[in-house]
């Protein structure tokens, strides 16, 4: 069985973010979710599965910092998922509570 290449998925997962961003420009949500990830990254989460589910989780996670998780402001649901590929929503929600867990939001 094949190790599993955290790094490769990392990269994607930059890859993912990043193309979320160039969709939907927000400039300090943008730093935070770049923060965070490395964040991730230094405690050693392992990236397995859809790196758009990681990446939507994160942005769901940290749009939501110190409220009830809702979704993202300015975005419906579908328009969020369709950003990430069509992730479903309990993808999103399930990576963002794993996410919210690992960085104690």
């Amino acid at each position: 069985m094949a190790k599993f290449d955290n790094e490769a998925a990392a990269a994607e997962c930059l890859r993912v973010l990043n193309a979320f961003f160039t969709k939907y420009p927000n400039p300090q949500l943008q730093a935070w979710a770049m923060g965070s990830f490395q964040k991730l990254l230094k405690r050693g989460v392992q990236l397995t599965g859809s790196p758009a589910g990681w990446m939507a989780g994160l942005v769901h996670a940290i749009s939501n910092f110190g409220k009830q998780p809702c979704g993202v402001e300015g975005l419906l649901n579908a328009e969020f998922t369709e950003a990430f590929g069509g992730v479903s929503m309990s993808t999103v929600r399930s990576r963002s509570a794993t996410i919210r867990q690992v960085l104690e939001l």
